[in-house]
């Protein structure tokens, strides 16, 4: 994967120079960069293939989208574009964030402080 390549890529040697690691700012920015590059492919994969992910099972978000703008008389009020759904996989996402903190939540209930 794209990952794995850039774990490699910024992976550090002795042996062979490694001209990157030396670059300081340019070295910073080429990470972010990377980054990015991955960010997007992972976003741009989730939504291209929605119909895979099962995201028509999450009747009640639907639900919500569709009732949100069913107070508006003009159709044309709702925002454009189509809606996206990120899975709880998605490490960036709401959801995900949403569900960490209810697993954090139940360990302290039970664990205690």
């Amino acid at each position: 994967s794209q990952a794995q390549f850039y774990r490699h890529r910024f992976a550090y040697r002795t042996e062979p120079f490694s001209p990157i690691h030396y670059g300081r700012k340019l070295f910073q920015q080429y990470a972010v960069d990377s980054w990015v590059r991955i960010e997007s492919n992972r976003l741009n994969y989730i939504r291209l293939n929605q119909a895979q992910l099962r995201a028509h099972r999450y009747m009640g978000l639907m639900d919500h989208f569709e009732n949100e703008n069913a107070g508006n008389i003009d159709p044309d009020a709702r925002p454009p574009g189509k809606p996206v759904i990120l899975p709880s996989s998605f490490v960036s996402g709401p959801r995900y964030m949403k569900q960490n903190y209810q697993d954090a939540m139940a360990m302290v209930t039970k664990f205690g402080k």
